[in-house]
């Protein structure tokens, strides 16, 4: 190991770069000596200057005993047989070249296998040897914390160095950074120019964020026709998350005409590539006839492929449907297994359902005035009205009742629109029964 001439941080004997700072490192050029008078062998002369006797670049011993000795004492590369001297230097550097290369792809491989501890091998390997692109896979592993501590800041410093060297990845990944605040100032349009670097190399991932930032408005001015561009563009090279979104785009005619039955062949290529959102997606277009003819039992199988990877909102619904025998026979316990799935994860509508489900199926006032007040606090406006309407009348020593709390929690639903809630809450403020 020696150290970096910049930064100090220690690299490789052989490292052409430094895996810290990014600087090249100049490689020291070994000095031999003639074994008879000690003179320094000057452009890998045969024979010493100075004495004139064979110095170790002399033609080999045929009656030397070690076959291998005349490449050893070259560079210790096996494949050097095979080389012109003249071209010695090249095809160094083009061998350290393939193995940055080889290095990047097993730390990738490592990554995607989640085999951590070897990613930050590989990868430190790779970046020693000049691979800028290896510099994002120790970003990734910083940012999710794999097989080291996360640490968003050391992940934006590697992320910009793939960046800056002009790696699409790279530059997306440092656009994420910027967009979510990890590791550097929250800038929204920072973001969107890393995004668009890397969206104008073809890169599918940059290319869909770059449509979510024109379809939101996000470091950028909105633009519904501008995303359904870029979502187009990721969903033509197969990636699942921009078909979705296309998708989404035709079925609400968000900058493109309204066409429901190209919604459903978009949700429906994403779907098959095992998409949660297009599945739950896909699921709702068939349950409720939307672009594809109505059918509730193929509802549910997509549904229930969303819901097995653990999406919420598809885990809700399944709940709904084996609660009211939507597409599959009526299943109360599975429609509490389904529930639970979702509430778990805090997905609200989730919690109002089954709430709903110990309100009016068993009824659990208890149980359902808890998870009300869990959902009004998380600030459902659904669960918010239905936690005023039971404060309101209170449930005996377990929810005295209060007026004040009722109003209050009313105020909270239909400030955000809840027509029930602003209904009640009109009839309050002329005097009547809210209720």
């Amino acid at each position: 190991m020696k150290n970096c001439p910049k930064c100090n941080g220690e690299v490789g004997d052989n490292a052409r770069f430094c895996r810290h700072c990014g600087s090249k490192i100049e490689q020291e050029v070994k000095k031999e000596f003639c074994e008879q008078c000690g003179a320094e062998i000057l452009d890998k002369s045969p024979y010493c200057e100075q004495c004139g006797e064979p110095t170790i670049y002399a033609p080999a011993n045929n009656q030397n005993d070690d076959p291998w000795a005349d490449i050893d004492e070259k560079n210790n590369d096996p494949w050097s047989e095979f080389k012109d001297s003249k071209e010695e230097k090249p095809v160094e550097e083009k061998n350290n070249e393939q193995l940055a290369e080889e290095y990047f792809q097993k730390a990738r491989e490592a990554y995607n296998n989640k085999n951590y501890s070897s990613a930050m091998e590989y990868a430190n390997k790779s970046v020693e040897l000049g691979s800028f692109k290896a510099y994002n896979v120790i970003g990734l592993c910083y940012s999710n914390g794999n097989g080291v501590g996360k640490d968003y800041k050391k992940a934006f410093e590697y992320f910009k160095k793939a960046a800056d060297m002009g790696f699409a990845a790279g530059q997306n990944n440092l656009g994420y950074c910027y967009d979510r605040g990890e590791g550097v100032k929250k800038d929204l349009k920072e973001a969107f120019a890393w995004y668009q670097k890397a969206a104008d190399q073809g890169y599918d991932v940059a290319q869909a964020n770059l449509g979510y930032c024109y379809q939101y408005g996000l470091g950028v001015r909105k633009s519904g026709k501008e995303a359904v561009a870029w979502y187009q563009k990721a969903a033509d090279q197969g990636y699942a998350r921009a078909q979705n979104s296309l998708g989404f785009c035709y079925e609400y005619g968000t900058g493109v005409r309204k066409n429901l039955s190209e919604a459903v062949r978009w949700y429906q290529k994403a779907a098959d590539q095992g998409n949660v959102y297009a599945q739950t997606n896909l699921g709702a277009c068939y349950e409720f006839g939307d672009g594809v003819a109505k059918d509730a039992q193929e509802a549910v199988l997509w549904y229930e492929k969303a819901a097995e990877q653990g999406y919420d909102r598809a885990q809700n619904n399944m709940g709904r449907c084996c609660e009211f025998g939507i597409g599959t026979p009526k299943d109360l316990q599975q429609a509490v297994y389904w529930y639970k799935k979702a509430v778990d994860q805090g997905y609200t509508p989730a919690i109002n359902s089954l709430a709903d489900y110990y309100e009016n199926e068993e009824g659990n006032f208890e149980e359902a005035i808890l998870l009300y007040q869990k959902s009004a606090e998380k600030g459902d406006a659904e669960g918010q009205y239905s936690y005023a309407l039971f404060n309101y009348f209170g449930h005996g020593d377990f929810l005295p009742a209060s007026k004040d709390k009722a109003i209050y929690w009313l105020k909270k639903s239909a400030d955000q629109g809840h027509e029930k809630a602003k209904q009640a809450l009109n009839k309050y403020n002329n005097g009547q029964e809210p209720f």
